[in-house]
């Protein structure tokens, strides 16, 4: 898909650091793509298998998650998965508990 495309492409390396400022888009589309290629590009010299995006109703928080394996051991019997987590947390959210960690 087009979300694997973008993450290969030599040009995004200049504009790679920019994603996470998308992660809390209002337009749910544009947070989703802007955080699987943030992950994907990432990870791209690794096979992500699968990826899950899911919005907290009550926070507001977004999460993506997904299972990666190495390349180079993707041949073998039983290759190792690993997992990973993006969480991107509301502005709001952020700003209201500032104090308390200061």
């Amino acid at each position: 898909g087009i979300p694997e495309e973008v993450a290969k492409s030599r040009k995004l390396s200049l504009y790679v650091d920019l994603l996470p400022t998308l992660f809390q888009d209002e337009d749910s589309f544009i947070a989703r793509t802007a955080m699987e290629v943030y992950i994907r590009r990432t990870y791209r010299v690794h096979a992500v298998d699968e990826l899950k995006y899911e919005i907290d109703a009550d926070s507001g928080i977004r999460y993506m998650s997904w299972t990666f394996r190495y390349l180079d051991v993707m041949n073998t019997e039983e290759p190792v998965l690993r997992c990973g987590m993006l969480a991107a947390l509301p502005l709001d959210a952020l700003a209201s508990k500032i104090d308390s960690v200061v």
